[in-house]
């Protein structure tokens, strides 16, 4: 926990002499305006790091509340099912998100080196951690999403093959917990992560908006040549 606290520090004071720099290229006079809005997009890219502690560890408690959920909805599958719940090649899809994740964080930011004058190349690494950040929580999304959907898909093939058991009403009534359960637990998900994906859904309409009125202004004043 302490080396926890120790690097979000470290990458904070870091990021903070980033956003300075970078501040500072904003302020400056006689840029072209598209270079303007590159600085303030790239610029609007490192808050996240500073709304981190707001928007994910103040919903703690919700996460570890969600992944209690999920332990006692394995179980109660396999007591009612008699089968365990297993996802295939989960491992390797986890680690190829979480390692493409960072390279493309990378890739995008020594791009950015090469073709934005004022980016420094010191620059580039107060944003590896939160462009892998932002494509991580994604990948998570993906990851939950696949995964309690291959849950109710076998879920609803498992209550097809009760009904049609020697005494289906029996199980009728643990199947229905079990639907409620992950109804429940879809709910939990949403609000452990609802911070952190608020956070990200303004920051792509932030920039989103931004870009588009640089785009239409540039088509504006000089045509689509």
């Amino acid at each position: 926990m302490i080396y926890a606290y120790f690097l979000f520090l470290a990458e904070t004071v870091f990021v903070t002499i980033v956003f300075k720099e970078r501040l500072l290229l904003v302020l400056q006079k006689g840029k072209r305006f598209d270079e303007y809005i590159y600085s303030i997009i790239f610029l609007s890219i490192l808050i996240p790091h500073f709304l981190l502690p707001i928007a994910a560890w103040t919903n703690g408690h919700e996460v570890a509340k969600f992944k209690n959920m999920w332990t006692h909805f394995q179980l109660k599958y396999y007591q009612v099912t008699g089968t365990a719940i297993v996802f295939k090649r989960l491992g390797l899809i986890t680690y190829s998100l979480c390692i493409f994740s960072w390279v493309l964080g990378i890739v995008v930011m020594l791009a950015q080196y090469y073709l934005q004058p004022d980016m420094q190349l010191w620059h580039t690494f107060g944003y590896y951690h939160i462009l892998a950040m932002l494509n991580c929580l994604c990948s998570l999304w993906f990851i939950n999403c696949t995964a309690k959907g291959r849950v109710a898909k076998d879920l609803a093939q498992n209550l097809h093959n009760a009904l049609e058991s020697a005494d289906p009403a029996s199980k009728l009534a643990e199947y229905r917990d079990l639907w409620v359960d992950l109804s429940h637990m879809m709910q939990q998900f949403g609000k452990a992560y609802s911070g952190m994906y608020g956070m990200y859904c303004i920051l792509i309409l932030m920039t989103t908006i931004v870009a588009s009125y640089g785009c239409l202004t540039e088509i504006m004043d000089h045509g689509l040549s």
